[in-house]
């Protein structure tokens, strides 16, 4: 019995550690131990003892807290391409990052900002030139900078400071968040190099002032994410991202390293950079030790994430936080660019202050800047701002240059116009449309102004204290500029009064070329007057030029006021190789004219003048005295046409067919050196068929679309065609038809082209007999419209331009566009 009795006692022990064991077993597999088992108390202390003490983050009003997760298939509804489980540490580059210590300093948010760097550097393959074992980053440069700036390379930013109010504190104690980071990192102010800045384990408290800016990897973008889908996408495709947090020992469990947050009630105190994911992470890690004060998260799911308390601390320096957290804040992702691709920084926004103004759909923003650094050109590369909306929000960005009036910033000439969206709130920078290629004069001053398609909230730069630091913006008038809807004005965002002081958050980024003003103008000539009148006179002279003459056996004159005999006269002017300058009713204007041919006429010379007196005097004829006049004039426009066809003898010839209405196309077609034949939509005249059908007409040409020479005048022309058929060189614009003008009758290697303003005729209706004289086509264009003219000018190998009309029509930039 005893035997019985005590064999049973054996199968119960025998029982119960089996039950045990299997108990210890389910552990081991449910729990994911840092060292493969719990930590004991002296281990835990240990972990303890390497966490510095902490203090909250520096408050703003521009906090985004992260959405949770879409746990049920990790990403599959959203982005399919992205796998449950994603570990940076994984990637071959890994063995180059180092994991960073901190020590007792609250430069946490410096630290995590230059480990996400130096993560998505080498992430996106930017191996470093002069660092191939890897990029490390420093921390205390950052750190430093943001609270002891520098006035920038171009003196834009003197007076704009991040002053720490708290006498005990420094920078390397005081703290910071991810939002002022990225305001420092937009101004150039990191990421520098380790060797450069060392941290020295917080001890080094002063850098010399020449490092300020000597940063070697800078941000393009910096996108503060709202969606635990876009933190995934993001560490994915850039290897980390960045994000604010509260940490407290109580909420860690150290055997598994894993972290969770049940309330966030208690605001963020630490900044740190999520390296990874792992959909599967069991919940049940969150409290393996059944602690009464650690939290079991609902679900699993954890962040995989690198801290910056040493190698020696969790799971080799990194940890899990749950996807339930309630304490994550400010995920921030950024986007880099390496070996400093811009030279110059053009800003007003110093300080790192979070303002920002309510603008609408409608509304513009604008900085206006002086081009400074270098002697030689510069060229806009590409144009940023900050805004704090959140959502996608869309804009349209307008470059002028060469701003007149400081104090508006569409002044200038409108070089570039494009548009742009932006996702999430942060920084975001845009390059300038290849096709818009801008270069800067040094002196000029030029504009950046971004005009609001939805309500947002543009950055700003303000001045104004929060908790222990002081940020003072140091504005000046004609910098800054708002434009509101309604009242349409713009306002200067400067006032004497600092408190409602603004500038806006507008850079824009230069890179010095090789070329100076003069290296490019010495092949532009510009023909300009003080008027019009004056302006055919140096037209006129160039001719002479042109033609190797000393004086001109004709001269034809007409009115400067109206275009259709000046410009049906271009093909006499050809043939008779002779000047078309312009007269107005005045006798001072006669006078001038009158005097130019007496001193330019030959002494057998002859002067046609077109049009009735109504236009060309009588008085101006009579002026005219011992030299041989002749009137070529009838009772209309096309009347007169006729007569100067007449003159000029036209005969097998093709014919450009042009309006008599407009005088752009004309104009274009001026320069051809064909017969221009001006007509009315509504038919030809019996006078112009009596014409045609002794013309001996080769080729006819309709230059410009059907609303200015209707189908009507084409099939009425095709009888009169050689081979009874017209072309039609037409364009969507004036511009556009200027070009196929070109295309069509100057379709190979040209040296030189001239350019008139489109929008008016007077400078462009002398240019004829000059373009005709040097074989070039004449271009139309403005200083908003001249993409196609450059395009052409390029291809056909233009290498001069001459220039009809001052820079207040032509701008200089306009005209050095094409050689760029």
């Amino acid at each position: 019995m005893k035997i019985r009795q005590t064999g049973f006692l054996i199968c119960i022990i025998l029982a119960a550690i089996m039950i045990v064991s299997v108990s210890s077993v389910c552990a081991q597999e449910t729990y994911q131990y840092t060292k493969g088992r719990a930590l004991t108390e002296a281990e835990i202390e240990v972990q303890k003892s390497l966490e510095p003490k902490l203090k909250s983050l520096l408050d703003d009003d521009n906090s985004v807290p992260l959405k949770q997760a879409n746990r049920k298939s990790g990403l599959q509804k959203k982005s399919g391409d992205l796998p449950f489980h994603y570990d940076a540490r994984e990637e071959s580059y890994n063995d180059l990052i180092k994991v960073k210590n901190q020590q007792s300093t609250g430069l946490c948010w410096a630290f995590a900002a230059t480990t996400v760097a130096e993560r998505t550097f080498l992430h996106n393959g930017k191996q470093h030139a002069s660092a191939k074992s890897g990029v490390e980053l420093s921390p205390a440069h950052l750190g430093y900078f943001l609270y002891n700036r520098e006035n920038d390379p171009l003196g834009n930013t003197a007076k704009d400071k991040n002053i720490i109010l708290e006498p005990d504190e420094d920078y390397t104690s005081l703290g910071g968040n991810g939002l002022m980071t990225l305001q420092g990192l937009a101004n150039w102010g990191g990421f520098a190099l380790e060797s450069k800045a060392p941290f020295n384990d917080g001890m080094t408290k002063f850098f010399n002032k020449a490092l300020a800016y000597d940063d070697e990897i800078r941000i393009t973008n910096a996108e503060i994410l709202d969606s635990a889908d876009d933190v995934k996408r993001s560490v994915y495709e850039n290897g980390a991202v960045m994000i604010a947090m509260y940490y407290g020992w109580e909420h860690m469990d150290y055997d598994t390293s894993a972290y969770y947050d049940a309330s966030g009630n208690e605001g963020n105190n630490h900044m740190v950079t999520i390296v990874g994911w792992d959909d599967s992470y069991k919940k049940e890690n969150f409290n393996s030790s059944g602690s009464s004060w650690l939290k079991t998260p609902e679900h699993d799911g954890a962040w995989i994430v690198q801290n910056s308390y040493s190698q020696d601390w969790g799971d080799n320096g990194y940890f899990y936080i749950s996807y339930d957290d309630k304490s994550l804040y400010n995920a921030i992702s950024l986007d880099l660019e390496s070996e400093n691709q811009y030279d110059y920084n053009y800003q007003y926004d110093g300080n790192a202050s979070l303002s920002s103004i309510l603008v609408y759909d409608g509304d513009k923003m604008a900085n206006i800047y002086e081009v400074k650094g270098s002697k030689k050109m510069q060229k806009l590369e590409a144009v940023g701002f900050t805004e704090w909306a959140g959502g996608i929000t869309s804009y349209n960005i307008k470059i002028y240059t060469d701003i007149t009036d400081p104090e508006d910033p569409l002044s200038g000439a409108e070089s570039a116009s494009f548009d742009v969206s932006a996702k999430g709130k942060g920084y975001h920078s845009f390059s300038v449309p290849a096709e818009s290629e801008i270069l800067l004069d040094p002196g000029s001053r030029y504009s950046i102004v971004v005009t609001m398609k939805d309500q947002t909230q543009f950055g700003v730069e303000s001045t104004y204290s929060s908790q222990d630091i002081s940020f003072e913006a140091g504005q000046e008038a004609d910098q800054s500029f708002l434009f509101r809807q309604n009242p349409q004005i713009w306002m200067d965002l400067y006032s004497s009064e600092s408190k409602s002081s603004y500038c806006a958050r507008i850079k824009g980024y230069t890179t010095v070329t090789n070329k100076n003003a003069s290296d490019v103008e010495k092949n532009i000539v510009r023909y300009a007057g003080d008027t019009r009148y004056e302006t055919a006179l140096k037209a006129a002279d160039a001719l002479k030029t042109s033609l190797e003459v000393k004086d001109f056996s004709s001269i034809i004159v007409a009115d400067g006021n109206n275009y259709p005999d000046a410009l049906a006269g271009s093909y006499l002017a050809k043939v008779k190789k002779a000047p078309l300058i312009l007269v107005d009713r005045s006798v001072t204007s006669e006078k001038m004219i009158g005097e130019y041919i007496e001193k330019n006429l030959s002494d057998e010379g002859i002067v046609y003048l077109l049009g009735g007196s109504d236009v060309v005097t009588e008085r101006f004829e009579k002026s005219l005295k011992d030299t041989d006049v002749k009137r070529l004039a009838g009772d209309t426009r096309y009347e007169t046409n006729l007569e100067i066809l007449n003159e000029a003898k036209a005969s097998k010839e093709d014919l450009l067919a042009c309006t008599g209405e407009g005088f752009a196309d004309s104009l274009s077609a001026s320069a051809v050196g064909k017969p221009i034949l001006l007509v009315d939509n509504r038919g030809l005249t019996k006078a112009q068929k009596t014409y045609l059908d002794k013309a001996n007409v080769q080729d006819i040409y309709l230059i410009g679309g059907a609303d200015v020479v209707s189908n009507k005048v084409g099939k009425e022309l095709k009888s009169y065609d050689k081979d009874s058929k017209t072309e039609r060189i037409a364009g969507d614009n004036r511009y556009k038809t200027s070009v196929a003008v070109a295309k069509a009758f100057f379709p190979d290697k040209c040296d030189t082209a001239v350019l008139a303003y489109g929008m008016k005729f007077p400078d462009g209706l002398a240019g004829g007999p000059l373009a005709i004289s040097m074989g070039s086509p004449l271009l139309l264009v403005e200083d908003t419209a001249y993409a196609d003219a450059k395009d052409y000018s390029q291809k056909t190998g233009i290498n001069k331009l001459v220039v009809l009309g001052d820079t207040g029509v032509i701008s200089d930039r306009t005209a050095r566009a094409f050689f760029q």
